[in-house]
């Protein structure tokens, strides 16, 4: 057995502590004591007041990857990825043609 970090929209807490959608199981976070996983949410949710996160308790497969199941919810858009999109819109009135 492992915990992982789920959020609201069933996200999963990577390992690089940005969410993942859960398709890539080897980047999800997990943890073996289940105190260090409530330790994990509540820095989380002291960090982020609009954050619902819990841990879960999961099943790992044979190369010690957390058994969950994918979020269906589109992961947000990081800000890098914002402001590439931004730039390249038509639509954009600071940028000049």
């Amino acid at each position: 057995m492992t915990f992982v970090i789920q959020n609201q929209h069933g996200h999963f807490l990577g390992k690089n502590k940005e969410w993942t959608d859960g398709r890539d199981r080897r980047i999800v976070f997990r943890c073996q004591d289940k105190v260090d996983a409530i330790n994990m949410v509540f820095e989380l949710s002291s960090k982020d007041i609009e954050l619902r996160a819990h841990y879960l308790e999961c099943e790992v497969d044979d190369f010690g990857n957390p058994v969950v199941e994918a979020s269906s919810v589109p992961l947000p858009m990081s800000g890098e990825e914002d402001a590439e999109e931004l730039e390249s819109s038509p639509d954009n009135p600071h940028i000049s043609v």
